[in-house]
């Protein structure tokens, strides 16, 4: 009789204990979760801070990709222009010219039989191909522009929302 009521006494402890354990360890997770008003202001003026930030990168970025688009629509428009055939010449020579000068002495020579021996007529083939590869580049540009711009206006999106949240967000 004794051994029982010992047993029983012990289980008894232990469900109190466990009871008591599991009514504190949910208390400490409700704690957990529940945020103070100044503790979410604190969250909000940081997302604030980090999407100017991004976006000021962002920004430097589009900023340079417009230019060199913008750079390669003239080029493209001088090139379309009469006469401009002479104008992607000078340019793909001046490419050649640059990969000669990089090269070495026996890959200038041969470069330079190389070019004696291309004719007018695949010089013109050259030149449209030329054309062509210019313009579906920059047709790619484009596109790679307009994902960066859209993406740039979803952050300045962001963060006018985020901004108005922190504004209304109550400072006690």
């Amino acid at each position: 009789m004794r051994t029982a009521r010992t047993v029983s006494l012990g289980f008894g402890i232990m469900f109190v204990l466990g009871v008591g354990a599991a009514t504190l360890s949910r208390a400490q997770q409700t704690g957990d979760k529940a945020v103070t008003p100044a503790r979410a202001r604190s969250n909000l003026r940081e997302r604030v801070v980090a999407l100017r930030t991004e976006i000021d990168l962002l920004q430097l970025d589009f900023e340079a990709d417009r230019a060199t688009l913008v750079d390669s629509l003239k080029e493209m428009r001088k090139v379309e222009q009469p006469g401009g055939d002479d104008l992607l010449m000078e340019i793909l020579q001046r490419q050649i010219l640059q990969l000669v000068l990089e090269g070495d002495a026996k890959a200038r020579i041969e470069m330079s039989k190389a070019l004696e021996t291309i004719s007018k007529e695949d010089m013109k083939k050259v030149i449209a191909k030329s054309k062509d590869d210019v313009s579906k580049g920059i047709e790619r540009t484009k596109k790679e522009f307009a994902k960066k711009a859209r993406f740039l206006n979803e952050k300045k999106l962001e963060l006018e929302e985020t901004q108005a949240k922190y504004t209304s967000a109550p400072k006690s």
